[in-house]
């Protein structure tokens, strides 16, 4: 569900994520990360803290702003899981939280409903020097196949990074973290070979750039990223579509077209952080 599919979504109040997380379980399976480094303990909460990049000129977000359905975002993912039950024995923070070995570093482009989503897992350290390619010269270490997991149909992953690099290089000025986002994460799937995947983040917060966020491997735990610029009080639900929904999900996708949210997280998190940026002057 990386690649290409439909995506709508929406942001809901309190009592429509709700209801809506009933008829999920009606006709979904709940669904939990189950490869490397899987958390495996019962009851634990999913998390997921997202990095926006962009230029000092802030071309990507002023471009989503001009064209909220036809845009093109840069952005890196964790996922963790936090463990309430070890509360009371932990010594140390870091024990009540298990993330994923490597962070997700991400390409999504957006056209009208449908997106495509291209991504590499790699070490976190060396994500800042990735972005540092555009400036030229031989591929740095972070670029090495060897080091990375793909995930992106048929692409190797010398291929996937070599696109990855030609999209960094093809703006004139260097990228660098524009906002960090994380909400705890409640996803189902299911349909024909898992042809339908549905997300609902909740408790979702912004911050702004910590300049040693990407600097060593720690976990970027909500905990590391400071104080909150904004907290949204509704629920974000994505649903993920590859083909037309079975009648129960189209009854309610039809039911719920006052609740969708243009531009997803990046634009609402850019316009709490960013609140006198325009779209002028976003370029090509």
């Amino acid at each position: 569900m990386t690649a290409d599919r439909l995506e709508h979504k929406f942001l809901l109040p309190r009592q429509e994520a709700h209801a809506f997380v009933t008829l999920l379980d009606a006709h979904l399976s709940r669904h939990r990360y189950s490869g490397d480094g899987a958390n495996t303990l019962p009851n634990a909460r999913h998390y997921a803290t997202t990095v926006y990049f962009d230029t000092d000129k802030l071309v990507m977000y002023r471009r989503a702003l001009a064209s909220p359905q036809e845009n093109i975002k840069l952005r890196a993912r964790e996922y963790y899981d936090q463990h309430p039950e070890l509360v009371e024995t932990a010594t140390d923070i870091s024990q009540l939280y298990r993330p994923q070995p490597r962070l997700w570093l991400e390409l999504k482009e957006r056209s009208g409903a449908r997106t495509f989503k291209q991504r590499v897992g790699i070490p976190k350290v060396r994500v800042e020097a990735f972005l540092r390619e555009h400036i030229g010269g031989a591929a740095d270490a972070a670029s090495r196949s060897e080091a990375i997991e793909v995930e992106s149909g048929e692409l190797s992953a010398q291929e996937l990074t070599g696109r990855l690099l030609s999209f960094v290089r093809s703006e004139p000025d260097p990228f660098a973290v524009s906002c960090v986002l994380n909400y705890r994460r409640a996803s189902w799937q299911g349909g024909e070979d898992l042809s339908m995947r549905v997300t609902i983040d909740s408790d979702l917060a912004v911050f702004r750039a910590a300049p040693e966020l990407l600097t060593d491997d720690r976990p970027l735990l909500r905990e590391r990223l400071g104080t909150a610029a904004y907290v949204e009080p509704g629920f974000i639900a994505e649903v993920k579509l590859r083909g037309a929904p079975p009648p129960w999900l189209a009854q309610w996708l039809g039911a719920h077209g006052q609740c969708t949210m243009d531009g997803g997280k990046f634009l609402l998190a850019c316009g709490h952080l960013y609140p006198d940026v325009t779209a002028a002057d976003a370029g090509p």
